[in-house]
């Protein structure tokens, strides 16, 4: 397996969402993955790209029977050692999301956040990700967007020498292309520009930029598997 980008840089993943602005944006991204997943309690949940196990434990809390893999076994330490704080039952595999260990048909659903901006082959992962759900099941892909102001900052020179320096964006529209057949429903969240003041990061600040007509920065989209 080879060597991956957040083998590099992990140690303060999780502090940026003890900030206002990460509290804000973790909640937002929250409510539009898990409105598109519609997880429940005693279903089997992947989590893929699990990082450091945010999504993680919030499905676990729900009574989810979830199976975490990422790539970067650094992240995946602090994310069981959050799980054993947590007593949460979750279990984490390294494994690459494009070329998974499980048969098909193995889980209810699966969830993907903030991973497909690091995927050699985003459109691989894909039909990887298709193939372990069950009939009827339900993929959720979240991203950063292509085009929108999130991933202008990202692009930027204040990202150089961090993760994001070596991030690709895609739209939604070009992810719902790579599997047509499967794709549901696209939703974009994240209206906040991230130049914005301090006080407009509140679901009243959000929806003013919504209604003004501002581009998303995050999107959310949802496949069933036939």
């Amino acid at each position: 397996m080879s060597k991956y980008v957040f083998d590099d840089f992990y140690a303060d993943y999780d502090s940026w969402y003890q900030t206002p602005m990460g509290a804000f944006v973790d909640r937002v991204e929250t409510d539009c993955a898990l409105g598109l997943l519609e997880p429940a309690a005693g279903q089997s949940v992947l989590d893929a790209g699990c990082g450091t196990g945010n999504f993680s434990l919030k499905l676990a809390e729900m009574g989810c029977r979830v199976t975490a893999v990422d790539v970067a076994e650094k992240m995946m330490d602090q994310a069981r050692q959050k799980a054993v704080r947590a007593g949460a039952d979750i279990r984490f595999l390294r494994e690459d999301m494009a070329e998974l260990p499980f048969g098909d048909g193995s889980f209810d659903r699966v969830l993907t956040m903030a991973a497909f901006e690091f995927l050699p082959d985003p459109a691989r992962a894909v039909r990887e990700l298709l193939r372990v759900l069950r009939p009827g099941g339900v993929l959720v892909i979240g991203t950063i967007e292509k085009g929108g102001p999130w991933a202008g900052l990202y692009e930027s020179d204040a990202m150089a020498g961090t993760a994001y320096e070596r991030a690709s964006f895609l739209t939604g529209e070009s992810i719902a292309a790579m599997a047509p057949e499967a794709f549901e429903a696209m939703e974009r969240c994240l209206f906040v520009a991230p130049g914005a003041p301090e006080g407009d990061f509140t679901p009243e600040g959000e929806a003013a930029a919504k209604a003004a007509g501002a581009r998303g920065g995050f999107v959310c989209l949802r496949f069933r598997k036939k």
